[in-house]
């Protein structure tokens, strides 16, 4: 079974640190409930 990193971002500068630590999807996340 293979396992899919996925990023939930909340600043677009994160985006390149997920793909840097292998992410295969990056989503943003918005109205999310603190």
């Amino acid at each position: 079974m293979e396992y899919v990193k996925i990023c939930g971002l909340k600043k677009y500068d994160h985006v390149q640190i997920c793909i840097e630590n292998g992410a295969d999807a990056v989503g943003f996340l918005y109205n999310v409930p603190s």
